[in-house]
């Protein structure tokens, strides 16, 4: 009797949408780039206008901000701070293009011992966005302003070489770029509209994975565990944050889409069963919050603190183990 109650409890809970994955604590923790602007959303008098806050928590909280870094990162080169698979580098932008990777203690939440990744003279654009290799061991630097392209380089900041292959890349139509051993998924311009497509590390197998209707533009791809699917944002074109934009699955090999919901810079967890993503740049919104799914129930809606600015959007999640 006991067994049959429980079970008819379990029952009822998932089919009023309440997992019991989702009531309890989840494992790992996620780091929060987020950006802050001094000027308005839609542009900028001058550059940088903006930079970015770093926050570090739980998966449903509480976030603190991460110390360390300092306001060094710049709206205009659109590149959010990125942290490696294993959680202890860090690698940002500074305001004159050099690139930077600090050593992380994702424990505290804080940043240390910087040092030059890639200087301003060697790639004088600062990447639009940045993936690590799945053993952290290389970077992929994703170009869109003057030099377009994808770039590799290690770790320690040698050889860098430009990937070869067709892939067109323009910052204004779409941006956002993940590596997995599944390949390296970015937002390339196909046809003047950002399509998510997929290359592989020696710059061949270059395919299409989703086509937008038009005035759609797809961007932020982030890889399921195992590389089987792809979330990704739709709508808001160039701009960090985007407007109106959605999250979506897809197939890897393309497909189908799911809808998850208005948002954007969509992460998996470790262990694959849940995806968070961020508000999407709306003003009617109170507050700046994650959502957390499994993709089977509702998604909870987790609020950050308070920023130091009036403008403000995540730019980009990564989730630790």
């Amino acid at each position: 009797m006991k067994r049959r109650a429980a079970r008819l409890l379990v029952t009822v809970l998932l089919c009023f949408g309440f997992a019991p994955a989702m009531s309890q604590a989840l494992p790992g923790s996620i780091i929060v780039s987020q950006l802050l602007l001094y000027d308005n959303p839609d542009g900028c008098s001058e550059e940088p206008c903006g930079f970015y806050q770093v926050w570090y928590g739980r998966p449903f909280g509480p976030f603190g901000q991460m110390l360390g870094l300092g306001s060094h990162e710049s709206y205009g080169d659109y590149m959010a701070p990125t942290v490696s698979p294993t959680g202890m580098q860090l690698v940002y932008a500074t305001s004159d293009g050099t690139l930077i990777i600090a050593q992380l203690n994702a424990a505290t939440g804080t940043a240390s011992s910087g040092r030059v990744l890639v200087s301003s003279t060697v790639l004088p654009d600062v990447p639009t966005s940045v993936a690590w290799s799945p053993g952290g061991g290389r970077l992929v630097l994703m170009e869109g302003f003057r030099h377009k392209g994808l770039w590799i380089v290690n770790h320690d900041g040698s050889s860098l070489r430009r990937l070869p292959c067709r892939c067109h890349i323009d910052v204004y139509s779409g941006y956002g770029v993940a590596w997995s051993d599944a390949g390296i998924a970015f937002a390339g311009d196909v046809k003047g509209r950002a399509r998510i497509q997929v290359v592989q590390a020696d710059g061949h197998g270059l395919r299409t994975v989703t086509s937008p209707p038009k005035g759609s533009e797809d961007s932020r791809p982030a890889w399921s565990v195992g590389g089987r699917q792809l979330a990704f944002m739709r709508g808001g074109g160039g701009r960090p944050g985007g407007s109106g934009g959605v999250v979506y699955v897809v197939s890897a090999s393309g497909g189908p889409l799911r809808r998850v919901g208005p948002g954007n810079a969509p992460v998996w967890s470790p262990h694959g069963r849940h995806l968070a993503y961020a508000d999407p740049d709306d003003p009617r919104l109170t507050g700046i919050a994650l959502h957390v799914t499994t993709l089977r129930t509702p998604s909870r809606r987790v609020v950050l603190p308070g920023g130091l600015a009036t403008f403000g959007f995540v730019d980009q999640l990564t989730w630790l183990p």
